[in-house]
């Protein structure tokens, strides 16, 4: 018997992380990275010295497993104020969890019997650690396969999926790596799908803050009859430019919660405590920090999106979050060939496809770039990227 044939058959069905990879090679290699979508900024100053005044304080050791009560509290609060949702509690419907990853994988472990056949819809193209997380957690994979450019849920897509052993329709809103923002009509008939079915929905809403053009972010929670079906998922990583604090929430209707909360004591008991207390502050910053963190993000944007304007690679403008997924069929190369030579010759870093679709002729044919970056890293990637097509198309 080889070793890979003696681990769980599970861990065999997936490999490593290929974004989170694509951030070594970009070291290695010295390239700017427009692979993993962390911003490169530092925290608010107020939300960093909480953590720091913490920790020289004293509050170093474990928090209430649930959460510190003034975290939930405060997520609450979140709740109401950018959601319009009132009827979350901190104590009997607020978990804090070590990052949205965690929340993710935590609730599928919570609600999927393997031996039940429970099935767990994706919507391709999906972020990276949704399929791994379906194989860990013993569900059958169901796939809706959403199109370019449009990427819309409709009835004619989602109609073939759901059946009587659905247990839970996976949604990011707005969307990574697409960058669709998903409309109230797009909810409605998730919801309507839910219920008929009798499913749960996981949305994972860590992009909430990012949409652009005017356009309003709608939780799924908040559509009539959907409070006591939906898990919602959210952190602090990206909005307050904190990837490494791994501080994030679920959601959940309060029947589900002391299952959660049962599985989440004994996958990481507990989320660090300085870091708790730093999201609570940050979740207490005022509009202004919102609506200055939407016009930074659709400022760079248009900065990443002007130097795309210049290459064979087609895509829309993203919606939300800080992702363009972009065609590269009329380089000549696939998407894994082109990712290769950009980092080799332009020194940038990009995704391959590959790490949103299982269906090889679409992976094939996007890459992901994000513009979570600086100006000044935007504007040098860019002009690297123009360069090297420039380069490419005269040789």
């Amino acid at each position: 018997m080889t070793f890979e044939d003696s681990l769980n058959s599970k861990v065999n069905r997936f490999g490593s992380c290929i974004t989170r990879g694509m951030s070594v090679e970009a070291l290695k290699a010295g390239a700017l990275n427009l692979s993993q979508g962390f911003p490169d900024e530092p925290p608010p100053p107020e939300v960093a010295l909480a953590a720091i005044n913490a920790i020289t304080s004293g509050r170093n050791h474990y928090a209430d497993f649930r959460g510190l009560p003034e975290l939930r509290t405060a997520v609450a609060a979140e709740m109401r104020r950018f959601h319009g949702i009132n009827w979350v509690d901190g104590d009997k419907h607020v978990t804090i969890t070590c990052g949205t990853t965690e929340a993710m994988l935590m609730c599928m472990l919570t609600l999927v019997d393997e031996g039940r056949g429970d099935e767990v819809i994706l919507i391709e193209p999906w972020y990276e650690n949704y399929w791994p997380q379906v194989v860990l957690s013993g569900a059958t994979l169901r796939t809706v396969v959403l199109r370019p450019p449009d990427y819309r849920l409709t009835e004619e897509v989602l109609g073939p999926v759901f059946n009587s052993r659905t247990k839970a329709i996976v949604l990011t809103n707005p969307g990574n790596p697409t960058g669709r923002v998903l409309t109230k009509d797009e909810l409605e008939l998730v919801a309507e799908f839910c219920k008929r079915y009798d499913a749960f929905a996981l949305v994972d809403e860590i992009y909430c803050h990012y949409v652009f053009d005017g356009r309003e972010h709608i939780s799924l929670a908040s559509l009539p009859d959907m409070a006591g079906r939906t898990v919602t998922i959210n952190g602090i990583s990206k909005n307050f430019a904190c990837t490494g604090w791994r501080v994030g929430w679920a959601v959940t209707p309060e029947p589900l919660t002391p299952a959660v909360r049962r599985v989440h004591d004994f996958v990481t008991a507990t989320v660090p405590t300085p870091f708790q207390i730093g999201a609570v502050v940050a979740l207490g910053l005022p509009d202004s920090y919102f609506a200055d963190l939407r016009h930074r993000f659709e400022k760079r944007r248009e900065i990443l999106c002007g130097y795309l304007e210049r290459t064979p690679l087609k895509f829309q403008r993203p919606e939300g979050a800080y992702y363009v997924l972009a065609d590269v069929s009329e380089t000549g190369r696939t998407s894994s060939q082109l990712t290769n030579e950009l980092l080799e010759r332009a020194k940038v870093a990009v995704v391959p496809g590959e790490a949103y679709h299982r269906d090889r002729e679409l992976a094939d044919r996007v890459i992901r770039l994000t513009f979570s970056k600086s100006d000044e890293v935007l504007h040098s990637a860019g002009e690297a990227l123009a360069r090297f097509f420039e380069r490419a198309g005269a040789s």
